[in-house]
This record gives structure tokens, C-alpha cells and sequence, in this order.
């Protein structure tokens, strides 16, 4: 999987693109949707996301496209080199229609957006299994949603966006993950062992469908270099869950500072801070219920404003 997952973004990469997603959150989601491409990398959360979507220029039209997005529960240099890898691959499709006044400071995009995700890892049994093949055993998961988009720009300077969605989802980030080691004896060389790491994860482990609401909204500042924008913007996710006891549903709330150049409008990158369990549902100290990110971008044409 991890072969496939850098293949199909540097295939992405050698595309010319016409639509990116703005103002990204730890997971990698948006709602609003405008002209441009990228690819994102998120360090801290081990993400990497490439776009390619089209938008027409003209005042009506049909917007198509579509994006890919790779994780790795072990760390994004996983999904370069070798040793533990635990990834979680979307590929996401979206078919919409923009509709845009005389005047270009007011347009609409409606949009039903399809996506298919997998993850993969190994499933600890407990040690009432007696062999390694019997008690780390490799699940894998097959998921997938449906949404149904909106994003719009008005006043000239407002970006706004909402999706809302369902998912069919499981649990591993609920899960204990740890990480056990193992030697094994060459039999032709004595005294020789070799020595391997296994990442697993235990719990009780399970599927559950999701029901969430996403909406974004961003402003548009220009500098008084009149080089840049400096981009706030403020987002909320609602997630609800139908199986608390496998994954308890949550609402996140965050704001973001985005950074693009006016000439050639191409997205820089931008940071993020957000309250991932705003009504601590889950019994969270702050400090593991608040998370900063900071997102690299690299922008192949220039976004549609």
C-alpha cells in the first residue's frame, strides 16, 4: 500500500491542476473549495494530500475532480523509507456545479463529494495466543462517505464552506498501540539472532458510522507590503457517532493563519491551533485536547480567488 500511496501523489504532482482545498485542519479536511492545486504536507500529523480538481473560469459551469491523501500512524518518514508502517489512504471524488454573479466577488460551488478509505495494521489478540502469526494479526479496513458541499466567496474578501456528511469508520485511534521486539537464531550460525520490532494495537476493536458537519470561513487581508495575504480563518467539526462505546462523538473548533502571494497567488502554507474535544466528552487534559500544526504547501498553479 505504502508503494501505491507515493506513486498515485507523484503522479498527481505531474498533473496541471485547477482546484485546491483551503484552510486544512489536523485531519486534512475542508470545506471550502476554490481554483488552484497543491500538495500538503503536514509534519506533525504525518499527512501528505495532493489535489486535483477542476472549476470553470466561466459564470456557470460543471466542476469536477479529485484528491488524494496518505497517513502513517508511525510518522510521515514511514512513508519513505522501510520499517513500521501503518497507513490510512482517501481517495476522494467531486462532481459539482459553480454558479458565479456579474460581479466576481460573489460565486457558489454545490458539490456531492465521494470517498473511498483503508487503513492498515496489526491487531493484538492478547497473549492467550501462544505464536506471533497468531496474535499480531494484520486488519484491514475498508471504509467510506458520502457529502454534500457547499463553498462560496462574498463581500469580495470571505471565503465559507460546509460539508455535511456520513462515514463508515473504526476505531483504531481509539486503540493502545505498542511496540514489542522479538529475536529469532540463524540455525547455521550459532549465536547469530536478529532482532524485529512489531507494532500492534490493542483493544476492543470495532466499526461505526459517523454523521458530521464541517464549516470553515476565511478572510482575505492584504498586507501593507501588497505581496502577501495574511488568511485568518476559523473552522468547526461535529462528529457524531452511532456507537459511543467504540468512538464518542466530538465537536472540534479551531482558527488557522493562511499565508498567499498576491502576484502569482500561490498558496504559501499556514498554521493551525484547535480544540480537538471542545466539551471534553472524552475526559481530556487540555493539553492533549489542543493541537498546533503547521502546513507546508507546495502550490503548482495559482489559486482562483
Amino acid at each position: 500500500m505504502k508503494t501505491i500511496i507515493i506513486i498515485l501523489l507523484l503522479s498527481i504532482i505531474n498533473m496541471s491542476s485547477f482546484c485546491q482545498i483551503l484552510n486544512q485542519d489536523a485531519d486534512g479536511k475542508s470545506s471550502i473549495v476554490v481554483g488552484g492545486s497543491t500538495l500538503n504536507i503536514d509534519i506533525k500529523e504525518s499527512l501528505i494530500k495532493a489535489n486535483y480538481y477542476y472549476v470553470p473560469l466561466a459564470a456557470r459551469g460543471i466542476a469536477w475532480g479529485f484528491d488524494l491523501q496518505g497517513k502513517n500512524s508511525e510518522g510521515v518518514a514511514g512513508l519513505f523509507e522501510d520499517g513500521n508502517f501503518s497507513p490510512r489512504a482517501e481517495l476522494s471524488g467531486i462532481f459539482g456545479y459553480k454558479i458565479s454573479s456579474a460581479n466576481p466577488s460573489f460565486r457558489l460551488l454545490f458539490y456531492l463529494k465521494g470517498t473511498l478509505q483503508s487503513s492498515q495494521f496489526k491487531f493484538d489478540k492478547g497473549n492467550t495466543f501462544t505464536t506471533i502469526k497468531s496474535r499480531f494479526v494484520d486488519t484491514i479496513h475498508v471504509g467510506g462517505k458520502l457529502e454534500l458541499g457547499l463553498s462560496s466567496r462574498f463581500g469580495g474578501h470571505f471565503l465559507w464552506g460546509a460539508i455535511l456528511g456520513n462515514s463508515r469508520e473504526n476505531n483504531q485511534s481509539t486503540l493502545t498501540k505498542s511496540v514489542y521486539k522479538y529475536s529469532t537464531t540463524d540455525p547455521t550460525l550459532p549465536g547469530l539472532q536478529q532482532t524485529k520490532d512489531i507494532t500492534a494495537y490493542s483493544g476492543t476493536y470495532g466499526k461505526y458510522s459517523n454523521r458530521y458537519l464541517y464549516s470553515d470561513l476565511m478572510y482575505f487581508c492584504l498586507l501593507k507590503d501588497s505581496i502577501h495575504y495574511l488568511c485568518p480563518a476559523i473552522y468547526f467539526r461535529r462528529n457524531s457517532s452511532d456507537n459511543e462505546s467504540l468512538n464518542e462523538s466530538n465537536t472540534v473548533l479551531g482558527v488557522s493563519l493562511n499565508f498567499i502571494r498576491v502576484e502569482s497567488g500561490k498558496f504559501l502554507g499556514g498554521v493551525y491551533l484547535q480544540d480537538s474535544d471542545l466539551s471534553n466528552k472524552q475526559n481530556r487534559s487540555m493539553g492533549k485536547r489542543i493541537q498546533f500544526g503547521l502546513i507546508a504547501k507546495f502550490t503548482f498553479d495559482s489559486i482562483g480567488l
